[in-house]
């Protein structure tokens, strides 16, 4: 794996995942994808599709079905991406993204990334598991405010916002704090802003 842990921001939509990465992004060394990837936990519960990733034709099968999904290309200007067999010398369905995130950090000049995909806060122990050395910065925006972004947004009930909010929040945070302080760190967003 990379010498340089990813990042993965988590929070419910709405909680300042993007303004978060935005301002972690500006860092010289770590580039954080724009777009929110949303697909990280489907392939890395369905790796096993792809054969053994110890091989390096099993790799480029899935890193030809993971960088060729909407967010990635979206980010690499409408265009597919194709990764070198170098860039694929790590096994394992981590190494495969790692080399995908490391293909848009090199192209920036930096050597770290992040992802945040709000869905992540729903897979943290999976995610951690398969990107050992991986840390997560859990945001958590008053639960008022966010259902009142979600209504004024996209017209939802509070009370399912609400429910939701629960339900990530407690789920990022079991799952977050069983890995530790040196992994996982929570912020406010009011204390942010």
């Amino acid at each position: 794996m990379s010498q340089h842990p990813a990042v993965f921001i988590i929070g419910m939509n709405g909680s300042g995942t993007t303004m978060l990465a935005d301002s972690l992004g500006n860092h010289p060394e770590l580039y954080m994808f724009p777009l929110e990837s949303k697909v990280l936990p489907y392939f890395l519960a369905h790796q096993s599709r792809f054969g053994d990733l110890s091989t390096l034709e099993a790799r480029r099968q899935l890193a030809a079905r993971l960088a060729n999904t909407k967010a990635y290309v979206q980010v690499n200007h409408e265009a597919p991406i194709a990764l070198s067999d170098e860039e694929l010398e790590r096994p394992g369905f981590a190494g495969v993204a790692d080399a995908l995130y490391r293909h848009f950090a090199k192209e920036q000049g930096k050597v770290r990334w992040g992802d945040k995909s709000p869905i992540n806060t729903q897979h943290v122990a999976a995610l951690a598991a398969a990107f050992p050395t991986a840390q997560f910065v859990h945001i958590i925006r008053d639960g008022r405010a966010a259902a009142q972004s979600f209504h004024r947004r996209w017209g939802y009930d509070p009370l399912h916002t609400i429910t939701r909010w629960k339900k990530d929040v407690m789920a990022g945070q079991h799952e977050g704090r069983a890995l530790g302080d040196r992994r996982y760190l929570e912020v406010r967003y009011e204390a942010l802003t």
